[in-house]
């Protein structure tokens, strides 16, 4: 593996590969773009990347782009014709 960049935080939150009682990551690997590795920072002194970013006691949720958001059908008077977040306030004129 030669990552690219290693994200370095306090807690980092998996959502996969993750031991319920086991020691909690802390280093992310990124490869080509995509998330390579996820382990302890002991792990990532293994990993030779060209940056490190170490945000310290911040929380890092990887590969969760939006946490918070209400997809809408098309067809529903708001946003465009593909799936897009919930709009507020009257349906948008469409351009004709």
């Amino acid at each position: 593996m030669n990552p690219e960049l290693i994200i370095l935080a306090d807690t980092v939150h998996a959502m996969e590969g993750q031991t319920s009682g086991g020691p909690a990551p802390q280093a992310v690997a990124v490869q080509n773009g995509v998330i390579a590795a996820v382990g302890s920072r002991s792990d990532a002194e293994g990993w030779p990347a060209a940056q490190v970013i170490d945000f310290g006691a911040a929380v890092l949720t990887p590969g969760l782009v939006d946490c918070h958001m209400h997809p809408v059908p098309p067809g529903t008077g708001c946003g465009g014709g593909a799936w897009t977040p919930m709009c507020s306030g009257p349906p948008r004129p469409t351009a004709s």
